[in-house]
């Protein structure tokens, strides 16, 4: 499959934000003032976060700009590090990080749902009766809020059987390039960020400008 350079400055960035900003926000700043207390605090953390973040940005734009290819971290790890650390890096990122960030978006959707519509639980009996002790973790109650982890299900179920097909025919050309990378982990960074970088056609600036943003 050949990638068409298609995608401007501005389309690319559009991806780059819409595939940034996730649904922690809807949940996170709450969480956050209750924990320290003081609105000045809670605007020092975003603010310290925010440096931290943007220096991060800033080593993409330049390892981006300079390797343009499709692959994004993968192949950066790849070229610095050599074939084991990419290796390492695929596959916790399939099955840690971006499983996480796919099962929260999820879950947030779900507890959203309850919201508006009156989901089935247990009786609060039922739901502390039954528990799963993990040392340094604590108790976890897999009966609790199971309407809201009902919808969860579903709608990464669904989204599965939506999006199964069409990965393997995007990727597959991408996997004979890069053997040793996941399936899954190509295309979900095939729409984000670096991904979109052999589609580009832009200046060498404006790749970094994508990275950045």
């Amino acid at each position: 499959m050949k990638l068409a350079r298609t995608f401007g400055l501005w389309s690319s960035v559009s991806l780059v934000v819409g595939g940034i900003i996730g649904s922690a926000i809807f949940m996170k700043p709450a969480l956050m003032a209750s924990q320290l207390g003081s609105p000045l605090l809670l605007l020092a953390v975003w603010v310290i976060g925010g440096f931290i973040t943007l220096c991060g940005a800033l080593t993409n734009a330049e390892v981006a700009a300079m390797m343009p290819e499709t692959g994004g971290q993968y192949v950066f790890f790849q070229k610095m590090y050599g074939d084991f650390v990419a290796f390492l890096y695929g596959w916790a990122a399939f099955s840690v990080f971006n499983t996480a960030g796919v099962a929260s978006i999820a879950y947030i959707f779900g507890t959203y749902t309850e919201y508006f519509i009156a989901l089935p639980r247990f009786p609060e009996a039922t739901e502390q009766g039954i528990y799963l002790y993990i040392p340094w973790v604590g108790k976890i109650f897999p009966l609790a809020n199971i309407g809201v982890k009902g919808v969860t299900i579903l709608v990464i179920i669904k989204g599965l059987c939506q999006e199964l097909d069409l990965s393997l025919r995007m990727i597959d050309d991408d996997c004979r390039g890069h053997p040793q990378m996941p399936r899954p982990i190509l295309y979900q960074e095939i729409i984000l960020r670096h991904f979109l970088l052999r589609e580009t056609n832009t200046s060498s600036r404006d790749i970094g400008l994508i990275a950045f943003y």
